[in-house]
């Protein structure tokens, strides 16, 4: 494989395949895709052979990553539909077939794939026609008799000998009047009574289930878990009992009362699935990921088709910071069920943290196939496309977003957080006419006012506007005193251990691409130059993305970082975008700083360009934006000259330790002339940048429109 290029390799995988030698072909095949994990065609053709040697399962993902890299292809489609076909799953391979059609590929062949499927659900009718019918609903006590009449009756019943007649009684007078005293007090007295083996063998009967199963739909949680309790003393080994307590326990956050329930159920079926996956989301609602994980691999181990599942494993993994894996869980789960749209949007949520934007809007986009009334998936479309810089079209998103849910909260405080002169005024009028309804949708003071302030911005009120933001600020200063602290603490720590730095030559190969790490303080004007850059074709921007979790663990030394890998930072092979043609990788996280000794040790071909803008536009707009993590210093004035004074300390030392290492760029010059800017980037990166006719981006052509209002109220001189 080491002599052979990736072309040559799969035209010699495609040759083994067509003569029969399979197991050449599957080597070739899997060599291509460790070096590219997401090639189309090698994706495909390694379904095709799997489907070969009968093994249609182990295809779906290798069809599923074939699309996902490249929609367009018909056979594409074709080899998936056919594949799930066989596994006799004709509800999701209509699922695909529609979801074909909405990316504009069709032909002969697909109608007759349609024909088909047409077929299979005909048959499916016809054979859904011959069966027992539902055995009538049993009707409620109370239907018959009044309230007095059926207490009474109970008690005989009681009396009698006849306690599960008894019970029924009281379970229909509870389905309609929740809290009476009386009927909750006979239920208790049954449950009290000594239960015989045989009354504890029986199955729950029918009509007490239902009572139970009525006060759970009608949201009688406590209720249900109250009766539950004495339920299962007479039906301990009644599943539907345990089940819903422990769904009821769940829902009102008695997670360690639900987490028994479920283990109720697994001590009487050890083979539930669903008990294990029940165990995971509660686990999980009490922060215990791992845990959680470990359920649901349980439930997978019993029902290796639990799509369900696979999907919160992925939730869990992105909430751990584990990105790849998470993406994988959620292909895993689509590949089980492909019209799973919740997979494919939190798919596109976890390719939005690795900066991955195009791939992350294309799964926004099969979701909204599947749904096409999905507000969430619009609105985390419009996420991605701001951190793209294209805000007409993030703008579109967040519109249609509203427009699906008109009081979507998250949705109108993003787009007002657009930059000003970038909204139409019909939409700022029809936000202002929502106002009140959106923010009865906030729960958080602080981001009321920071939506409020942002609007007035929209408006031209910059005087009323500025005065919110102050509001929004002192809000949530109150809440993150300690956190500014912490902040400080590390940033200080950063500058002590820089100061002492000693720089090393590097011994290691350099790398086939350049990294340029575009730093300065947040607002500073990173992404304003990362746009520049990108008009090259051989520049693939990471945007924000950075995997710190990679370097900045304490313990770390500096002999294990230099051992960490372009993969490990930006969750991006240096060989796969190489063959793409990319030989220059942008990144703009402004806390890229604080971890700068150890990105210089660590890899090799990297180059710090700083953008340095006039301080008080800086800290005008800092303090004007939420952010929605971290960030601390920028609810307070004197918090954020601190940050600036860090910052621009740090790239003095930086400056002076490896010259050749670094770049300063006016953000003035910038604008003036972005073409010298790149021209000088490229003469001392020695990085091909190919920029002919760089992007109009007049919005951020202004200096900041609270800059005057900023330097009044804190008194700047």
């Amino acid at each position: 494989m080491a002599e052979l290029t990736i072309d040559q390799a799969l035209q010699q995988a495609i040759e083994a395949h067509k003569t029969g030698q399979l197991q050449e072909a599957d080597r070739l095949y899997t060599a291509i895709l460790n070096a590219q994990p997401e090639h189309p065609d090698a994706n495909h053709n390694m379904g095709v052979l799997a489907v070969e040697v009968s093994k249609v399962q182990e295809a779906l993902p290798f069809f599923k990553t074939a699309l996902l890299a490249n929609p367009n292809i018909a056979q594409f489609w074709l080899s998936y539909i056919d594949a799930l076909m066989k596994l006799e799953q004709s509800t999701d391979a209509k699922a695909v077939l529609e979801q074909a059609k909405s990316n504009g590929v069709n032909g002969d062949e697909f109608d007759k794939v349609e024909q088909s499927l047409r077929d299979v659900e005909q048959e499916t009718l016809e054979a859904s026609r011959i069966g027992a019918k539902a055995p009538p609903q049993q009707q409620n006590v109370l239907d018959s008799l009044k309230l007095g009449q059926a207490i009474s009756l109970a008690k005989k019943k009681c009396k009698d000998g006849s306690p599960e007649e008894a019970e029924r009684i009281y379970q229909d007078i509870l389905a309609k009047f929740p809290n009476n005293k009386r009927a909750r007090d006979g239920l208790q007295g049954l449950a009290s009574r000594p239960v015989s083996k045989a009354s504890k063998a029986k199955d729950l009967p029918q009509h007490q289930l239902r009572s139970l199963m009525t006060l759970y739909e009608k949201g009688q949680l406590a209720l249900v878990i109250e009766h539950a309790e004495a339920l299962s003393k007479q039906y301990p080994k009644a599943l539907d009992v345990w089940n819903l307590m422990g769904a009821s326990a769940a829902q009102i956050g008695h997670l360690d009362q639900a987490i028994l329930s479920f283990k109720r159920v697994l001590a009487v079926k050890p083979d539930s699935a669903d008990a294990y996956y029940n165990i995971g989301k509660v686990l999980k609602q009490q922060g215990k990921l791992e845990e959680a994980i470990l359920a649901y691999n349980n439930a997978l181990a019993i029902k290796p088709d639990y799509a369900a599942a696979y999907y919160n494993i992925g939730n869990a993994l992105t909430e751990q910071g584990k990105l790849e894996k998470a993406i994988l869980a959620y292909n895993n789960a689509l590949a089980i069920k492909p019209d799973y749209a919740d997979a494919c949007n939190n798919m596109g949520n976890a390719l939005t943290e690795q900066g991955k934007l195009e791939k992350a809007i294309l799964a926004y986009n099969n979701a909204l196939a599947i749904k096409p009334d999905y507000a969430a998936a619009y609105y985390n479309m419009g996420n991605a496309l701001t951190k793209q810089g294209k805000l007409e079209e993030a703008l579109a998103s967040y519109k249609k977003a509203l427009s699906l849910k008109t009081d979507y909260a998250d949705a109108a405080v993003n787009l007002v957080s657009l930059p000003v002169n970038s909204i139409d005024g019909q939409t700022i009028s029809e936000l202002s006419k929502k106002f009140s309804s959106i923010c009865s949708n906030i729960d958080d003071q602080s981001q009321k006012l920071f939506f409020e302030a942002n609007l007035l911005s929209h408006k031209g009120e910059y005087d009323k506007a500025f005065r919110i933001f102050v509001d929004a600020n002192a809000e949530k200063l109150k809440k993150n005193k300690s956190s500014i602290g912490s902040e400080q603490k590390q940033s200080n720590a950063a500058i002590k251990r820089i100061s002492r730095w000693s720089v090393k030559p590097q011994s290691e190969q350099k790398s086939s691409i350049k990294k340029l790490f575009i730093l300065g303080p947040s607002r500073s004007g990173k992404s304003t130059l990362e746009t520049f850059l990108i008009g090259s074709p051989n520049v693939h921007p990471m945007f924000e993305s950075y995997n710190f979790e990679a370097i900045r663990k304490s313990e770390l030394s500096m002999e294990e970082t230099k051992k960490l890998s372009m993969h490990d930072l930006f969750y991006h092979d240096e060989n796969s975008l190489a063959s793409l043609g990319y030989n220059v990788v942008t990144s703009t996280n402004p806390d890229i700083i604080f971890q700068i000794d150890r990105l210089i040790t660590m890899l090799n071909n990297s180059f710090f360009i700083f953008v340095k803008r006039n301080r008080i536009d800086i800290a005008s707009e800092i303090f004007i934006k939420e952010y929605t993590r971290g960030h601390f210093y920028s609810y307070d004035h004197s918090s954020i000259i601190k940050y600036l004074d860090s910052y621009e300390y740090i790239w003095e030392v930086i400056k002076q330790k490896v010259p050749q290492l670094t770049i300063e760029i006016s953000f003035d010059d910038m604008l003036a002339d972005p073409l010298e800017t790149i021209k000088k980037i490229s003469q001392k990166t020695g990085a091909s940048l190919e920029v002919s006719n760089p992007p109009n981006i007049s919005i951020t052509n202004l200096s900041s429109p609270f800059r005057e209002h900023y330097a009044s109220h804190f008194m700047v001189p």
